[in-house]
């Protein structure tokens, strides 16, 4: 199953939705992702929706702890939001939910605005 992103960019955050598996044949897809919004995430909160992603294995999880690294470096702070049950589980038994900031029931808030922005704002990617 292939990862698609979709991103908006706020002045005050980038959101990306994130729709698909978080796999070995996805991971450095991801991680190109964190790349290019490096640039742009100084300052801002970074929000990935895992609401439609119902998988993740080990190779998924160190393409978000890069992701993270990233998002630090470039002075910036990352947040996930609406993570399913068992993709939570996941990230409870690696410990990782004390490393990543979880945010309750954001997308609905978030989508609803993003109605609102530019094309020139929003952008999708697939990999």
């Amino acid at each position: 199953m292939k990862l698609t992103i979709q991103a908006i960019d706020k002045p005050e955050e980038i959101y990306l939705s994130l729709r698909g598996n978080l796999d070995a044949s996805t991971a450095n897809f991801l991680r190109d992702t964190f790349r290019t919004w490096a640039r742009k995430v100084a300052g801002k909160r970074m929000v990935l929706d895992l609401e439609q992603v119902p998988f993740v294995d080990s190779t998924g999880l160190a393409a978000l702890v890069s992701g993270l690294r990233i998002v630090q470096l470039n002075r910036g702070s990352l947040a996930l939001t609406n993570v399913q049950d068992d993709v939570m589980r996941i990230f409870e038994i690696t410990c990782l939910d004390r490393t990543f900031e979880f945010l309750d029931d954001y997308s609905e808030h978030k989508l609803a605005e993003a109605s609102t922005l530019t094309n020139t704002d929003r952008a999708t990617w697939e990999g």
